[in-house]
C-alpha cells in the first residue's frame, strides 16, 4: 500500500498514526490527520478470525464515533485493483473537511 501511495500523486499520509478513541489508543495504518481520514489494510491472516473480526469492528466503531472516516483495503484490492483503491481515496480526500 505504501508503494502505491508513494507513486500515486496524492498527498502523502502519516504512516502508523496513533489516535485516542473509545478510551483507547488506536494505530491507523495510513492517515491524513488534518482530514480525519485513514486507510486500514486488512489481510486475511491477521484479521480473519472471529476475535480479530470483533476487535477490528470495535476499532472502526470507536474511530468513526469521533468523526474519522476509514477506508478499508485488502491485499487483493491493492495488488489486483490499485486504481480502484486510489479512486476511492481520491474521492474521500476531495470530500474530507
Amino acid at each position: 500500500m505504501w508503494r502505491l501511495l508513494k507513486h500515486s500523486g496524492v498527498t502523502r499520509p502519516v504512516r502508523q498514526h496513533w489516535i485516542r478513541a473509545g478510551g483507547r489508543r488506536h494505530r491507523l495504518d495510513f492517515a491524513w490527520p488534518d482530514r480525519e481520514l485513514a486507510i486500514e489494510c486488512d489481510g486475511y491472516e491477521p484479521h480473519g478470525g472471529a476475535i480479530a473480526f470483533r476487535r477490528d469492528r470495535a476499532k472502526l466503531a470507536e474511530v468513526g464515533a469521533i468523526g474519522w472516516r476509514v477506508i478499508p483495503v485488502t491485499w487483493h484490492d491493492v495488488t489486483r485493483r490499485p486504481q480502484w483503491v486510489l479512486d476511492r481515496l481520491r474521492i474521500a480526500l476531495s470530500t474530507a473537511a
